[in-house]
């Protein structure tokens, strides 16, 4: 169940509302205030996480400009989600129903969609509204916010809530409808959603607590048909507040915080540097600084990011390292066996070779023996043949002889 609206719209009682109905709303609550004397009943790391989201677009809360038209396509998003998906599971835990109420959601619906869809959220929008006028002037008693400033911001809050949460399971109502019969909205949201609701503590709706009650006058007749809507009590707005609202609306809101601007920075004997103006142009400065702050917390998580991501690199590279060492040094006693193992081979050979000449050796000269022994039975063979030749002829010479006598 996600509880939009403006600030000081009613979001506190509905949400409070839901968790006496036994709804778990996270770990870390915001304590109650002066300003809020029952409670938010709002998730202190989910509003600053989505603040945080908002600074990284360049704005904060009490921004009225539009967001990038593209902003849901911003890389950011994707480490965000991560974050929001860590933050839900430490908050909630397993719940099975959970509810978060942060009116900085009116602007950051489809994101918040996006990502509890992801995770396998049925997303219910409680949507609850409260005239403009009675917002503007509530705050402009706690925040010194100019009158034109906090319709703008109404306006945005609205016009933004209502577009994203058009196809969304939407239950609506207003503050004034809540706080005469809260039993009545809650029971509603029981049964069309078929959710397990039974509010215990309906003492949150104090009428005494609502310090603002107007009737709005003609600059908010703008407003009106938008806060029906909100409220559920028109089915379609016929203004194409895009067009022919916002841009005067917005328009005027930058004029009156120029004007506080101006005044506030003229003489201190000036009679129109009021407080209020010192005031009205302070909280703009101390929003521009949270944006600031913001932003930097941004670039340094950013940083802090890479770093991380190159200490991780840098210990991959190291492993890398280590593993060619290892490799090298694996290598190294490879080839330092192969070595000793050719110097074993080398010796073999070397030894049989020496023992191959020695033999080679005593061949040839066993060779040569045979020859000198070969060469004298020639000679012995050649003296024979020569004395037998004499024979035959001393034969020969006493045959003729004795044929003679």
């Amino acid at each position: 169940m996600l509880v939009l609206g403006m600030h000081r719209s009613g979001t506190s009682l509905l949400s409070g509302l839901i968790a006496s109905a036994g709804v778990n709303l996270g770990k870390t609550l915001m304590a109650p205030a002066s300003d809020n004397p029952k409670g938010f009943w709002e998730n202190q790391t989910i509003v600053d996480f989505n603040e945080t989201l908002l600074n990284h677009f360049g704005q904060t809360w009490a921004s009225w400009q539009a967001l990038p038209t593209d902003w849901l396509g911003d890389e950011h998003l994707v480490a965000s989600e991560h974050t929001l998906n860590a933050i839900l599971d430490a908050e909630f835990g397993d719940a099975d129903t959970i509810c978060i109420k942060d009116p900085r959601m009116c602007r950051l619906l489809p994101f918040w969609h996006k990502a509890l869809s992801a995770k396998g959220f049925r997303v219910l929008v409680l949507l609850i509204s409260r005239p403009a006028a009675e917002v503007a002037a509530s705050l402009e008693a706690r925040d010194s916010i100019g009158p034109r400033q906090g319709r703008a911001l109404w306006l945005r809050y609205s016009l933004d809530a209502a577009d994203a949460s058009r196809e969304l399971t939407r239950f609506s109502t207003s503050y004034a409808a809540l706080l005469e019969k809260p039993a009545e909205f809650i029971s509603t949201v029981q049964r069309e959603a078929s959710v397990s609701l039974v509010a215990k503590d309906m003492q949150l709706a104090d009428g005494s607590l609502r310090h603002h009650y107007l009737e709005g006058d003609s600059a908010d007749a703008w407003a009106t048909p938008l806060h029906d809507y909100l409220r559920g009590t028109l089915d379609a707005l016929s203004v194409d507040y895009q067009t022919m609202i916002v841009p005067l609306v917005m328009a005027g809101a930058d004029l009156e915080l120029a004007l506080a601007q101006a005044r506030a920075n003229s003489s201190e004997t000036e009679p129109l540097a009021t407080a209020s103006d010192r005031e009205q142009v302070l909280f703009a400065q101390m929003q521009e600084a949270k944006q600031y702050a913001g932003s930097m917390a941004d670039e340094l998580s950013r940083g802090r990011e890479y770093i991380i991501n190159m200490e991780a690199e840098v210990a991959r590279q190291r492993e890398a390292v280590v593993d060619k060492d290892q490799q090298i040094a694996e290598l190294s006693k490879t080839i330092e066996t192969k070595n000793q193992d050719l110097s074993t081979q080398r010796l073999s050979f070397e030894e049989d070779i020496a023992r191959r000449e020695e033999y080679t050796a005593s061949l040839l000269s066993h060779i040569e023996a045979k020859e000198a022994e070969l060469a004298a039975a020639r000679e012995e063979l050649a003296r024979l043949k020569h004395r037998f030749r004499h024979l035959i002829r001393a034969a020969q010479l006493l045959g003729n002889r004795e044929s003679g006598s």
